[in-house]
């Protein structure tokens, strides 16, 4: 999607009965709301990135200057996997979104693309 800052911050978090939708913002008074929506997924989870060090230096990536990242295996789709005792068979059908931020790092697992659009 053109027009993602290199660094966004997490504005808001909802769960509810419609999905899970993130909105990030860049650092700028002047940047749109990226609106980032699940219409399903198996679990998620948001942790301030000062306690993901070990993850950090295990996937340096993450702390690049790019902000949105998908992982088709890791440790978390496994775990959930595992937990499912047999209900998920098929993990490679899901998929691990990663969002970094200067103050979190929230993983998505859902076997569907995310609507995303920017909002004012």
């Amino acid at each position: 999607m053109p027009g993602i800052p290199p660094q966004l911050f997490l504005e808001g978090l909802h769960d509810d009965y419609d999905g899970l939708t993130l909105l990030l913002k860049g650092r700028e008074v002047t940047d749109k709301v990226l609106k980032i929506k699940f219409q399903s997924h198996l679990g998620y989870r948001n942790v301030d990135e000062t306690n993901r060090l070990k993850t950090l230096s295990e996937n340096p990536i993450l702390t690049t200057q790019w902000p949105l990242f998908i992982a088709e295996e890791n440790e978390f789709i496994n775990w959930i996997v595992e937990e499912s005792i047999g209900l998920i068979d098929t993990p490679h059908n899901y998929k691990n979104y990663i969002i970094t931020t200067p103050n979190d790092i929230v993983d998505i697992v859902s076997n569907e693309s995310p609507l995303v659009e920017w909002v004012e």
